[in-house]
């Protein structure tokens, strides 16, 4: 059966890397090594079925050499050993190590918030029902780490609960419910954070349920002389590893959110002020506070729901001509381009250049041959490093550094054409990814918005 395009191009890329390991591996000769690729090369003719290269294979003449796909980056490592030699960077190294941490940690954190509010605008317009969740652990009575390590099953299982809760709200009988899709009645999104001491471990995050039950659609200031109330008590009770003060479930609110819908009253802050409702496109940015940059305890990542934010424009990446997919992953020629995407686009650069270069991929992996299948790609960390003898990027203004990257980056696969691309920004526009709507109303505490 023809694997899908994703899974194709990572074990087109674990197949690269193997082979360059090989490559590199000082018991393997040239000779050795030229006759180990041309029997990968036989493996994975094997798969050619007169359109390309689409039953890609893990080859065996690369199992027979004692590598397997289970194996890590570090195990293949040693076993070619190939050790890693422990050098001492310099300062300028350390410095342009950090930059591009920065650089990766502001553009994911970017993405993200892109993603958050896309898919609350997306689904206010289902109506679905949105909280924003604080989930905390206490440390005293139970492992943080155990809760939200990577692999731990205690927010998954939390996940999964409240998905039910929705199923019942929908009418799915009991004897059903393990046998629907838990996304298509909870989604969600939450981060991590240790807290400013370091052992303060919980998660912020958006809740949505596609229904909810009638008692949690109820004012929570209904009867109340002043509306100072923002917190969903039975929604809390769902979050077992902190007292209940520490584990808050508020009504999520924005422009036009159900709970407006509902008649709700506005609810007022601390100082007796009604909130400062925004667009919900601008809803991933409330929660950018919370992806701040910390050290972490442990490995983990942001829990979200799979392709959150991504359905309209995976669907309008399907639509675009291959020619405006082909100008979202070219190299863009000067800042001056960067700027006019960025302004006039919403969607993060870094985000459609990646999903664009998906796309391409499913259209031209069935047709692609044996020599772009197995050839390596290039890496531009080396022409970075010798680029410090004259320049210090972390030191210029944003036009100036990316200057700086055209000159270290190799040449992108795909040629940039000006006109071509300004069609392509038409066609994102027309696809309804224009700026982000950023009006904001104050909202008359006390009062049904």
């Amino acid at each position: 059966m023809t694997m899908t395009p994703r899974k194709h191009a990572a074990l087109a890329a674990r197949i690269r890397t193997d082979l360059d390991l090989l490559e590199r591996c000082e018991h393997v000769s040239v000779e050795e090594f030229m006759a180990i690729r041309a029997s990968v090369e036989y493996d994975l003719s094997v798969g050619f079925d007169g359109l390309g290269y689409s039953n890609l294979i893990y080859p065996q003449t690369l199992r027979d050499f004692g590598f397997t796909p289970e194996q890590t980056l570090a195990e293949r490592k040693e076993f070619c050993r190939i050790s890693r030699v422990e050098i001492t960077p310099s300062h300028d190294e350390e410095m342009l190590g950090e930059m591009l941490q920065d650089g990766a940690d502001n553009t994911l954190s970017f993405e993200w918030q892109w993603r958050v509010g896309e898919h609350a605008r997306f689904l206010n317009d289902k109506v679905w029902y949105p909280f924003f969740v604080t989930l905390t652990v206490d440390p005293k009575y139970h492992d943080p780490e155990e809760v939200f390590g990577v692999g731990a099953t205690a927010v998954r299982d939390y996940f999964k609960t409240l998905a039910r809760v929705s199923m019942r709200e929908c009418g799915v009988p009991r004897s059903e419910r393990d046998k629907q899709s838990d996304r298509d009645y909870l989604q969600h999104f939450f981060t991590i954070e240790h807290g400013k001491s370091g052992v303060h471990h919980h998660a912020h995050g958006i809740l949505w349920f596609r229904e909810i039950p009638d008692s949690w659609k109820v004012d929570p200031n209904f009867g109340q002389p002043l509306a100072v109330n923002r917190r969903c008590p039975p929604l809390e009770t769902y979050w077992k590893y902190c007292v209940p003060d520490q584990r808050p479930a508020n009504y999520y609110w924005f422009l036009g959110c159900p709970w407006q819908r509902l008649g709700h009253r506005v609810p007022v802050d601390d100082t007796g002020k009604g909130f400062t409702m925004l667009a919900p496109e601008m809803g991933g940015f409330y929660c950018a506070k919370y992806m701040g940059k910390e050290d972490k305890q442990w490995k983990h990542r942001v829990k979200a729901t799979r392709n959150l934010g991504l359905n309209r424009l995976l669907l309008s990446l399907k639509r675009a001509p291959s020619k405006y997919l082909e100008q979202m992953v070219a190299i863009l020629p000067t800042y001056a381009h960067q700027t006019i995407q960025t302004t006039e686009i919403s969607v993060p650069i870094r985000l459609t250049k990646r999903l664009s270069r998906l796309e391409l991929y499913c259209r031209e992996y069935a047709s692609m041959n044996l020599t772009d299948l197995l050839s390596s790609k290039p890496k531009p960390y080396g022409a970075m490093l010798s680029s410090l003898a004259k320049t210090r990027p972390w030191l210029l203004a944003s036009e100036e550094r990316y200057e700086w990257l055209l000159s270290v980056l190799p040449p992108a696969p795909k040629e940039f054409c000006e006109d071509t691309w300004f069609e392509a920004l038409a066609f994102f526009q027309d696809e309804g990814f224009g700026s982000f709507h950023t009006e904001t109303v104050e909202g008359i505490g006390g009062y049904s918005a």
